[in-house]
């Protein structure tokens, strides 16, 4: 079952299995960042929920954006899929690359979830 949810900074936000998938927008920050954070807390309330991260389409970034992944992570399974290359540098610089997984699809970052 898909289940879609209005986010104005996130082309997506639908169910697959236990996950929750949101489609980051290309500059997840300020306040855009704040609606996305929100539309994810109210999402994720349920004990085995799980999250994907479709960072694909990221353009501009900052490290408010990596600090979010990081707390979310600590929080529940979590998977960045498909990262552009501006998330990949913000990772790997931050060195949150090693707390915060990512995968080079959607289907790798659903296993990397458990679904």
């Amino acid at each position: 079952m898909t289940a879609m949810t209005a986010c104005s900074t996130a082309p997506g936000i639908r169910r697959r299995g236990r996950a929750w998938v949101i489609t980051l927008g290309d500059a997840p920050r300020g306040q855009a960042l704040d609606r996305v954070v929100r539309t994810v807390d109210g999402i994720v309330s349920a004990d085995d929920a799980a999250l994907v991260v479709d960072a694909g389409a990221v353009t501009s970034a900052d490290d408010s954006l990596v600090e979010w992944l990081t707390a979310v992570g600590r929080r529940l399974p979590l998977c960045v899929a498909a990262p552009s290359p501006t998330v990949r540098t913000l990772l790997r610089s931050s060195g949150a690359g090693r707390s915060v997984p990512s995968a080079s699809c959607m289907g790798e970052a659903l296993d990397t979830v458990g679904i």
